[in-house]
């Protein structure tokens, strides 16, 4: 293994790996704006960077193995036919010391997006990748093969419900600056179907409203949806940096979306779901660096080691029934509890507690999942009077929060599929399983939290830990209650309520960063203004929370790790 020296290689690369530098000390300064041109026949481009033609979109890898990683690009041209792109894998960053190399085409079947999955390469090693088209070289990328054997530590960037309408990707900038991470994780919401909003227009220093203008519902559509935000560029260099892991939610297809239909889908104006969502489908392998073979199973599991397991799941789209209810509402247990009811298929159940029982029986220290929604279950029985609080009036609020005692969940959350929870509860108590930790995006807040069957006894063990990473830009609870103050107000409230929850944050935007070693598991918030109204504000360590060892709950972290 080459780890220690891939340190100080990570280090010179970010303060090196600019295309611009790249391109005089590879003799080739100025190409690409020749292609110019070719852009004004792509809507999606209309903020983009034409030095970088024809690879705008730059470059991309992802779902690392010890063996393997899959890189990624695509070519923006206005040539009807398949265009040849050669690529290389090379240990050093000026591509000399080639490993792998090879030849595809980009053609209107997929997009023109170009994906290999490069195999023979050595375990926890940095490498650096190229493609080449038109005559012209792309950005090089850097990317990182998964270790084997013992591993002394690993750092993920966690992200999720990225909204390019709702500001700046300050978060993904962040991650780019680092110099530590194995990996990003991406838990779903990577992008948002909704039409242009005037807003988005007008309350930034650039136009951040989304093309096409209409709300996604065709193949084209999604496409163009994708080109837009792979444009931004504190995304494209967060791609460029490290290898992605990376998941869907909802807002890749349609808002509250589930196996058969969605919340924000009208059957016949906007078409038959089927198609749409194999339509969104289709487009979320075209544009992500994902090793799947079937475009609608994406649920899949990558080894870090003897250190951890990285399990990812799919509780969007593969097999979960109906929400019971819209938003946040009061209802009835057995509403929520009736036993056929299910978050994910019966395969994909089979395959995730066979995973996780797998893992342990290897005797890897951590098992790690990431998948979508909220899976802590959340008690708002008896939070105190928002209203009575701030002394104003507070619209549109949720019930609980404003009336006094109420029952109210989020049935697009676990709590609105008990049943499920408790089936994975039972297999891990079954299977003596523990170290389980589990990282969850959707709801756009910060929140760490004890997993257990009943977080009211204090008697009843917890059998491992939530860490929810908030949005990089899509609003928190301060746009639910009608105020920044407000939220805050409402933050120790759910926490009296909820003694499993030890940490939230209702209103800041950023990004998680998990640390792990063999002694604990370590999530740190790194956070900044719930409006992320202009690029370059930088997230800052807010808080941290760990798992130790065997421990299967939380305890306060260590500070930045």
């Amino acid at each position: 293994m080459t780890e220690p020296d891939t340190r100080t290689q990570a280090t010179r690369t970010f303060a090196t790996l600019d295309r611009r530098a790249f391109l005089r000390r590879l003799g080739i300064a100025g190409a690409g704006a020749a292609l110019a041109p070719a852009l004004v026949r792509d809507p999606a481009a209309a903020q983009a960077d034409p030095t970088l033609a024809p690879f705008l979109h730059g470059v991309a890898s992802g779902d690392p193995l010890p063996d393997g990683v899959v890189i990624w690009t695509r070519v923006t041209t206005d040539q009807p036919g398949p265009v040849p792109v050669d690529w290389l894998v090379a240990r050093d960053l000026e591509l000399t010391d080639v490993v792998a190399s090879g030849t595809a085409n980009a053609g209107v079947e997929r997009d023109f997006t170009v994906k290999i999955d490069v195999a023979g390469l050595a375990p926890g090693t940095w490498y650096f990748y190229a493609f080449e088209a038109l005559g012209t070289r792309s950005l090089i990328g850097r990317t990182k093969t998964a270790p084997s054997g013992a591993v002394e530590r690993l750092r993920f960037g966690v992200v999720s419900c990225s909204n390019y309408q709702a500001g700046f990707f300050n978060a993904y900038a962040a991650l780019a600056e680092r110099h530590d991470l194995d990996a990003v994780l991406h838990l779903g919401d990577y992008l948002y179907e909704g039409g242009a909003s005037a807003g988005a227009r007008t309350n930034f220093a650039e136009d951040r409203s989304h093309r096409p203008e209409n709300e996604i519902v065709a193949l084209a559509d999604y496409r163009q949806r994708y080109a837009q935000y792979r444009l931004d560029p504190d995304l494209r260099r967060a791609h460029q940096l490290f290898p992605w892991v990376t998941t869907w939610d909802d807002h890749e297809s349609a808002n509250n979306s589930w196996r058969d239909g969605a919340g924000n889908h009208t059957p016949g104006a906007e078409g038959d779901w089927p198609v749409r969502k194999g339509w969104a489908q289709q487009a979320y392998e075209e544009w992500l660096p994902i090793r799947v073979d079937d475009p609608a199973r994406i649920y899949r599991s990558l080894r870090y080691g003897e250190l951890a397991d990285l399990i990812v799941l799919d509780t969007r789209l593969d097999g979960r029934d109906e929400q019971v209810g819209s938003e946040l509402m009061v209802l009835f247990e057995d509403e929520v509890r009736n036993p056929d009811r299910q978050l994910i298929s019966p395969e994909q159940r089979e395959f995730w507690h066979g995973e996780l029982s797998a893992s342990a029986d290897r005797g890897t220290r951590w098992r790690i999942v990431a998948q979508q929604v909220m899976l802590a279950p959340l008690n708002v029985v008896a939070l105190p009077n928002v209203e009575e609080l701030l002394g104003v009036e507070l619209p549109d609020a949720p019930l609980f929060l404003l009336d006094g005692p109420a029952a109210a969940i989020n049935p697009d959350q676990w709590d609105g599929y008990t049943v499920e929870r408790d089936r994975f509860y039972d297999h891990l108590r079954a299977a003596a399983i523990d170290n389980v930790v589990v990282l969850t995006g959707d709801i756009h807040t910060s929140w760490a939290s004890d997993l257990t069957p009943d977080p009211v006894n204090p008697l009843v063990a917890p059998l491992g830990v939530e860490f929810v990473a908030t949005s990089v830009t899509s609003s928190g609870f301060e746009n639910i209650l009608g105020s920044v103050e407000a939220a805050r107000v409402a933050e120790p409230a759910v926490q009296v309520t909820n003694p499993h929850i030890k940490y939230v944050d209702l209103t800041r935007r950023g990004y998680l960063l998990l640390d792990v070693s063999a002694e604990r598991v370590q999530g740190e918030w790194y956070l900044s203004e719930p409006v992320q109204a202009t690029r370059g504000m930088v997230p800052a360590f807010a808080a941290a929370w760990q798992t130790v060892d065997g421990s299967n709950r939380l305890s306060p972290g260590t500070g930045p790790a």
